[in-house]
Order: C-alpha cells, then structure tokens, then sequence
C-alpha cells in the first residue's frame, strides 16, 4: 500500500483546515480516518472523509462534481 501525506515542512492541522474552507474534499483510503504524514502513517490527524474502496471512491468524485463546488477537481 502506498502512503502519502503532506510535506514535512506543513502545518497538518492548519492545511486541512484551510483544504476544508477551500471546499477541498480531503479522504482517506482504506480501514481508517488517520490521516498520513509525509514519513509516516500516523500524523495525529484525522481526514473528514473515509473511502473503504475503489467503488466508494468513486462515488465521492460523483457526487463532488455534482456539488459544482470550485475545489480543484476537473
């Protein structure tokens, strides 16, 4: 499984909450919400939204664009 988090250097906090005001959905995939820093798996926080699979994941873009939302996606 491959991991990937924010850069070392960031806030974490700080940097989801400002993905949060910017309508930026922020997941995680797999069995848990612990959202990963950039050398580990475990960064003390957690992501707004978890994904169990590809189909789940899916559904959230889905549903994401439907929202018309500028966050990023295209």
């Amino acid at each position: 499984m491959h991991i990937s988090g924010v850069k070392s250097i960031l806030d974490i906090g700080r940097t989801l909450e400002y993905l949060e005001t910017q309508g930026v959905c922020v997941a995680t995939f797999g069995s848990t919400k612990q959202f990963p820093a950039f050398f580990s798996s475990k960064s003390g926080y957690e992501s707004s939204c978890n994904v169990h699979d590809v189909n789940e994941a899916a559904e959230l873009v889905h549903t994401t664009f439907g929202l018309g939302l500028n966050n990023g996606m295209s």
